[in-house]
């Protein structure tokens, strides 16, 4: 089984809620890999085609689809109960 504190992240270079997701993750003591869609061009062609309209959009190592910011700490509030 993977590590269910490995992340995903989705983000752009100048996005404030993606470094705020990235210090969340941090903080809760979980590790990610980042892909910018500014830095990977194809990675912006993947978020549209998905429908995405914002960033982050972070997933579990094992795929499961958190949301932004606001989804992880929810995601991280539920899993301290």
């Amino acid at each position: 089984m993977s590590d269910p504190m490995k992340f995903r992240i989705i983000t752009s270079d100048t996005c404030p809620w993606c470094d705020k997701a990235k210090a969340e993750i941090t903080k809760q003591g979980g590790t990610f890999e980042s892909l910018s869609y500014n830095q990977e061009p194809w990675v912006k062609d993947l978020i549209i085609k998905a429908g995405f309209t914002t960033v982050p959009q972070i997933w579990t190592i094992d795929g499961e689809h958190i949301g932004g910011y606001e989804k992880l700490v929810a995601w991280f509030e539920r899993k301290d109960q």
